[in-house]
């Protein structure tokens, strides 16, 4: 058995399998094949990275990621 990991938002499972266990559901590269891998599933949330934000950035008024990579990106511009 995984171990089930809480947090504030979502339960989270956590476990290594054989990799073969889940070849025929999950494509994998030729690297993982025939080795002990860590699975982790989770729900899957259908709302935008923005809204997923933490911290002070989550205080503010973004619409997308762009709005996030231009502000942040004006901050270290220099000023000729």
């Amino acid at each position: 058995m995984g171990t089930v990991v809480r947090g504030n938002y979502m339960q989270t499972v956590r476990t290594i399998v054989n990799s073969n266990l889940i070849a025929n559901v999950i494509a994998l590269p030729s690297s993982l094949l025939n080795k002990e891998v860590e699975v982790t599933v989770s729900e899957a949330v259908k709302e935008s990275a923005v809204n997923r934000l933490y911290g002070m950035a989550s205080n503010l008024n973004y619409e997308n990621l762009d709005d996030v990579r231009s502000d942040r990106l004006s901050k270290y511009e220099i000023a000729d």
